[in-house]
């Protein structure tokens, strides 16, 4: 987390009477903030003297602070270019405070070095200030003026602005504003300090909260106010601080005060030190409870003090991830044990996924950075390999001794990445790059036993991980106990010996067993204070090996949790009673064996995915999507699970993707009822996963027919189609489609050479092939008939189905759920392939079902009873557009038959509005507009003489809300709604 400061103390002025104290206040401040809250300090005026910077208390000529100079520090902190934006920024001013008024209308300045009111030079208006805070992208703001008229700042105008608060857009802040006095009054100080600082260095000082406690934004004023009401002399003073805080904590200063009465107040902060079945992290909390790995630790700094290389192995659930991250990365960062290596540079750990070089490109350029940045890395990695990785990181080698890389799961090259050129291009890259850097460049890879030997066709990996390999092996008895017992004790957790004792027994049985074994102890500890006889079973300060003992041990304990919950919905009950429907049970067999990716015999491996892919598995029943996503969020909440996100580029934009995956690879063997799931379904999994991989290498060469699935492939989806098709995304099943269609053409074409009869392919780029699919897309488009209140008049519009009972139109057809009941939907009301009139359906709205409007972006979703059958919803596309892409339109106009506008071209488009070139009619507004591959775009809204955005010009053209608005107001605004769409990402 980034935290900067920027910590002013005026003492001269030219023309304002000179003070003594803001300069020495705003250093001490400043070496608070830098020791205690983790904040780097920038100080103005500065000085430096004895190898440290201070603020300058006697400020030469050089060093006057202008207004300009002040506006653009301060503008820096809150609003700085670039992406280097801190989490959480302070500005602190001590000095003088200005006011003026002309008109009636009164304004606050912080006074800076040059302030004359005789030569109309104020300083930096705090009303400037307001505006840079509303404006600013800064989380976490935090403003302390010691300063006369500072209260100018936290006026009635601001703390009410609606910007102040997360409101319908989403973008809330947490800020922390406290003023030396009011607006219009005089602050004092005395020999050591202003009134304002002295309070704040007492209500920050370290020993008033113990070490593993903050002080925050609140707990700050609380002490202000009680000082304010507590001390005599402050009682009766006149200078009155005023405050505001709005939004969450904001954590300022962490504790130093070492506690006697540890137990206590550790068990009261609700610590637990065990991981479960997460990996340990290489983060300031995890490294605090990681224990037993000492030894293995020092081998690996032993190894990377002299080398660029180290190969971890092991086998899976034996450690390698922790000890790296928790163990190695941890002690670089601290320099205790390999002298200097705290100012190496550790990059971002990263696993290799579906893309190795996409990942190796987002370390080198940093998660935060635009996506076109890392995908223009990623081609320039794959067009220039290793020399261009060494460019890339020349930079940091010049600034750093060392760069550390980290790649976790490196077996994830194997089972997630299909493309063997593209692996074989991230192996070149790494070791070129190592290989060049004058041993500048470190790599460390985590990968389990059993894939080591798919290394071996790769002769130069092989090679290196041969040479530099460190084997994690069983830990010893002392490790163990080591492991169990050092947790408990940071937190003031007692075990009983004889459970230490079988648990050491238990877990040395089954080697690989680590994971279970934190699980346990997590378990012991969330359960050591639940009472479930009338008597004290668990006592809330001690595990005990009888709570162990009836929960199954460490081989039962992981299948007794996930089974509890597989089969009960109250399984936090202490006696579970309430039983699971089977169809939930069904959908967590199917999302659990979509997390799984199998490889020969039984050497599985966890396969992350998107939840949008995963929501395939409850097909288009919009209440079953509904199921699935809370079994998710629960699965997850209950550690079985686990979320992630990461940022797919629309446009100009960035859209965050959630992420599901298995919590640990431990659960495939851990729990009974999954590892027979994988026995029984293992031969329809691998298929499953060989369409996978066909599927994402046709994608990756764009889609080109002789890439689609052919073969024994293609006959053995055939075959078990029915067995596939249920947990398959759309896109899956049209690459099925076209295979099969493809296949087709190819048998054409033989029977033609061979004198049988030939059948038309149909490619998916033809109009044949389009006009099909407007056709099937056409089936989900509903005529609306509005009645207008008891007037007789009618209007209508259009609107289209976007789950199975689900209707999206115009936020101007129908604005208000009295309106939807007083309208008709209906189907089919066009022409059949005859030319005749086809048998229409007319429903009304479900009254009690899901409603939402935005007027702003004028749409609607209304859900319908009695919906016909219409063969499926239409999928959303949340794409960003090009300019003269082909769009098309399905609608009634004027309220007549179903009409379907081809080739109308983009001539605008931005995240909000779409517009085109196809003239439409009144009863058009609420039509889907489609891309070529007939997914929705867009909701059409007007048409006629439009201006353009951005400039003053009009044109004749239709406009509509693009899905990318739609989709992002749904997410935040409606997730009931959202929760039950088919989108495309990308």
């Amino acid at each position: 987390m980034l935290r900067q400061a920027l910590v002013v103390g005026i003492n001269n002025y030219t023309e304002l009477k000179k003070l003594d104290t803001p300069a020495s206040d705003a250093e001490q401040i400043a070496r608070l903030l830098e020791k205690y809250g983790g904040f780097r300090a920038k100080r103005l005026p500065s000085k430096y003297e004895e190898g440290f910077l201070s603020v300058d208390e006697k400020q030469s000529n050089e060093q006057l602070i202008t207004p300009r100079r002040l506006q653009e520090a301060i503008a820096d902190l809150f609003n700085p270019q670039g992406n280097d934006v801190p989490d959480t920024a302070l500005f602190y001013f001590a000095g003088h405070g200005l006011r003026d008024s002309c008109g009636g209308i009164i304004k606050g300045f912080l006074a800076t070095s040059n302030a004359s009111p005789r030569k109309d030079i104020w300083g930096v208006s705090l009303s400037w200030l307001q505006e840079l805070l509303i404006l600013s992208p800064v989380k976490q703001q935090i403003i302390w003026l010691d300063c006369c008229h500072s209260g100018e700042l936290i006026n009635e105008k601001f703390i009410n602005f609606q910007e102040a608060y997360p409101g319908e857009r989403g973008q809330g802040r947490d800020r922390c504003f406290i003023a030396a006095c009011g607006d219009a009054s005089v602050a004092y100080g005395n020999a050591e300090h202003g009134i304002l600082t002295s309070l704040l260095l007492k209500g920050l000082d370290p020993q008033r909260y113990e070490v593993s406690q903050w002080i925050n934004n609140y707990s700050l004023t609380d002490f202000i106010i009680q000082q304010l009401e507590n001390d005599e002399k402050l009682r009766t003073f006149p200078q009155r601080p005023s405050y505001n805080n709005s939004g969450g904590e904001i954590k300022l200063i962490q504790g130093t005060k070492q506690s006697k009465v540890v137990v206590f107040n550790l068990l009261q902060n609700n610590i637990c030190p065990y991981k479960g079945l997460a990996a340990f992290e290489f983060n300031d909390e995890d490294p605090k409870y990681f224990y037993g790995r000492t030894a293995l630790t020092d081998e690996l700094l032993e190894k990377l003090r002299p080398g660029n290389f180290i190969a971890v192995m092991g086998a899976s659930g034996c450690g390698k991830s922790s000890v790296v991250k928790a163990g190695l990365l941890y002690q670089l960062k601290l320099g205790q044990r390999l002298s200097g290596s705290n100012e190496w540079k550790i990059m971002p750990v990263i696993r290799p996924g579906d893309n190795p070089l996409y990942s190796l490109a987002e370390a080198f350029t940093g998660k935060d950075s635009k996506k076109m940045l890392i995908q223009l890395l990623e081609k320039e990695l794959r067009d220039n390999g290793a020399d261009r990785l060494q460019d890339f990181i020349a930079e940091d080698i010049e600034k750093y001794s060392r760069v550390v890389l980290v790649v976790d799961q490196f077996e994830e090259v194997f089972t997630l990445c299909q493309d063997i050129k593209a692996r074989q291009q991230f192996f070149d890259c790494l070791l070129g790059a190592v290989e060049s850097s004058n041993n500048k460049l470190c790599l460390v890879i985590t990968i389990r036993a059993d894939f080591v030997g798919e290394c071996a066709a790769y002769p130069k990996l092989a090679k290196q991980i041969q040479q530099d390999l460190v084997t994690v092996t069983p830990m010893t008895t002392e490790e163990l106990t080591e492991a169990i017992k050092e947790p408990a004790s940071q937190v003031g957790l007692g075990l009983e010996e004889t459970l230490v004792i079988q648990m050491i027994a238990d877990v040395q049985k089954s080697p690989g067993s680590l994971p279970l074994l934190q699980f346990t102890l997590m378990e012991l500890w969330e359960k050591r204070n639940i009472n479930t006889t009338g008597n004290t079973e668990y006592n809330s300060q001690l595990l005990t090996l009888h709570a162990y003992q009836k929960m199954g041990g460490v081989m039962g304990a992981l299948n007794r949790h996930a089974q509890q919950i597989y089969n009960y919905t109250d399984y936090k009950s202490a006696s579970p009673s309430q039983k699971r429907q089977p169809q939930e049970q069904e959908l967590i067999r199917r999302l659990f064996l979509k997390l799984l990716r199998t490889g020969e015999g039984v050497k599985d491996t966890r396969q992350p995915q998107p939840k949008t892919k995963l929501m395939a598995i409850a097909g288009e029943d919009s209440q079953q999507q509904v199921v699935l996503s809370q079994l998710i969020e629960e699965l997850i909440k209950w550690r079985l699970l686990v979320t992630s996100e990461v940022e797919i580029l629309f446009g100009k934009y960035l859209e965050k993707i959630q992420i599901i995956d298995l919590i640990h690879e431990a659960l495939m063997s851990g729990w009974e009822e999954f590892e027979q799931w994988r026995d029984k379904y293992r031969q329809i999994l691998r298929l499953r996963d060989r369409l996978d991989d066909a599927l994402q290498i046709w994608d990756a060469n764009g889609r080109q027919d002789e890439d689609l699935m052919m073969g024994g492939l293609l006959t053995r989806v055939r075959e078990e189609w029915l067995n596939l098709e249920p947990d398959l995304e759309p896109l899956a099943k049209n690459f099925y489609k076209w295979s099969n269609d493809y296949k087709d053409k190819k048998k054409s074409v033989d029977r033609k050479e061979t004198g049988d009869k030939e059948y038309p392919y149909v490619s998916p780029s033809s109009d044949i092939y389009k006009l099909n699919l407007a056709t099937e897309s056409a089936k989900a488009v509903v005529r609306i008939l509005v009645e207008i209140g008891n007037t007789g008049k009618q209007n209508f519009a259009t609107g289209f189905m976007i789950a199975q009972d689900l209707l999206m139109t115009c936020n101007h057809v129908i604005s208000s759920l009295d309106e939807a009941k007083q309208s008709r939907f209906t189907f089919n009301y066009q022409l059949d392939i005859t030319g005749k009139e086809c048998t229409t359906q007319t429903v009304q709205l479900l009254p009690e079902g899901k409603f939402y409007t935005n007027i702003g972006l004028n749409y609607t979703v209304v859900t319908l009873k009695d919906v016909p059958k219409f063969s499926k919803p239409l999928i959303l596309n949340n794409q960003q557009l090009k300019l003269k892409e082909e769009l098309a339109i399905i609608h009634h106009p004027q309220g007549h038959l179903k009409k379907i506008s081809m080739l109308s071209n983009v001539t605008y488009v931005d995240n909000d509005v779409v517009q085109y070139t196809r003239c439409t009619s009144p009863g058009s507004s609420g039509s889907p507009v489609f891309n070529v591959n007939f997914e929705v775009v867009a909701i059409h809204h007007s048409g006629g003489m439009l201006l353009e955005p951005g400039t003053e010009e009009r044109y004749l053209r239709s406009q509509g809300t693009s899905m990318i608005a739609v989709l992002d107001d749904l997410k935040i605004n409606a997730p009931e709604i959202y929760a039950c769409l088919h989108f495309i990402n990308s």
